[in-house]
């Protein structure tokens, strides 16, 4: 007996599926590589970057149009009328790439698993919403509320969240490199082991967010407000934090080697064991900050406020410190050799730099 395999053409109005014969499928494979390029397990479904579907199209889908199902190995993802997506309801692995919620009323609605590529659910109301593990990547979230939404593991690469309320979400885990976060509200919010390289946060806020583990490689952070962040062992390698605001944010055992942070106040911040090796600080405000055991080999720290910083044990080797006030800070044992400074630097009572290496032009 031959095996049957539902095909799922262009979806456009008012077209069902269709079944063929696994030997014709093999034929219009080879004739039409372009209407078939992923088949999992014998299941024929668009392609997600090429899906083509357009939100007026999605919109105007009948209620009772045939759900898609898939299978096990490709996600049992299915279709569900667009009446079913209310407030509360249950709707795992939902399939809806492109489809129009805009504005939408979801709040605590469960779409775990979903397949939302690209779907427009601007300014649509997500509270304490279930999007665990969902595929949204590229999809519209500008302005959405998605406050104490579970958004672990999600796929949100390339996504447009700006000015979203993500306060008190969770995205433990979630794919969000190269999404668009400007002004983005994370207050509270854990972005435990997230990979948000490449990434533009510029004027988020992200008082007490859990950034633990988190990738913001090359990410660009401009202006953010992180009071009180936990960024331990997070990778900022390359990010962008110029007039930032990180006071006693938690930077300890985190990699900020190239960092560029001019004129961003870390006053009381937690830099122990810190990777800042090339960071430039220039102006930075590091007053009463912790950099225990930090590397700083090459730093750029140029009129950078010092005032009762700890260095002990740090590694200052060849950084720039011109102009820098490091009065009444703490360098027990730090190494300076080949620092350098001019006469506008201040240093700690009793500090003798030329004693300590400290090039002073």
């Amino acid at each position: 007996m031959g095996i049957l395999y539902k095909v799922n053409t262009t979806i456009t109005n008012h077209q069902a599926s269709e079944t063929v014969p696994v030997s014709d499928l093999n034929d219009q494979n080879e004739n039409h590589e372009e209407e078939f390029d992923d088949i999992v397990s014998g299941l024929e479904m668009p392609h997600p970057d090429e899906f083509t579907e357009t939100f007026e199209d999605a919109r105007s889908r009948e209620d009772g149009d045939q759900a898609e199902t898939g299978d096990e190995d490709g996600g049992p993802w299915e279709f569900y009328p667009r009446d079913e997506f209310r407030p509360g309801a249950v709707l795992p692995y939902a399939w809806g790439p492109g489809r129009f919620f805009g504005r939408c009323d979801l709040t605590g609605i469960v779409l775990q698993g979903a397949f939302l590529r690209r779907a427009c659910l601007c300014r649509a109301r997500l509270s304490l919403a279930d999007l665990s593990e969902s595929d949204l990547v590229g999809a519209d979230l500008v302005g959405a509320d998605l406050a104490g939404a579970n958004l672990r593991g999600a796929l949100l690469a390339r996504a447009e969240l700006r000015d979203a309320d993500l306060s008190g979400a969770d995205l433990s885990g979630a794919d969000l490199s190269g999404a668009d976060l400007r002004g983005v509200n994370l207050m509270g919010a854990t972005i435990h082991k997230a990979l948000l390289a490449n990434a533009v946060l510029d004027g988020a806020c992200l008082h007490d967010a859990d950034l633990r583990r988190a990738s913001l490689y090359g990410a660009s952070a401009i202006g953010v407000l992180a009071d009180g962040a936990d960024l331990r062992y997070a990778v900022l390698y390359s990010a962008h934090l110029e007039e930032g605001v990180f006071f006693r944010a938690d930077f300890r055992h985190a990699n900020l080697a190239g960092v560029n942070a001019y004129r961003t106040k870390f006053a009381g911040a937690d830099f122990r064991d810190a990777n800042l090796r090339g960071a430039i600080l220039h102006r930075a405000d590091l007053t009463e900050a912790d950099f225990t055991r930090s590397r700083l080999f090459g730093a750029d720290l140029t009129h950078a406020q010092l005032v009762s910083t700890d260095l002990t044990r740090a590694n200052l080797r060849r950084v720039s410190l011109d102009g820098a006030d490091l009065s009444r800070a703490r360098v027990v044992d730090a190494s300076l050799d080949r620092a350098t400074a001019d006469d506008s630097s201040s240093w700690p009572r009793g500090f003798d730099p030329d004693e300590a290496g400290v090039v002073v032009l």
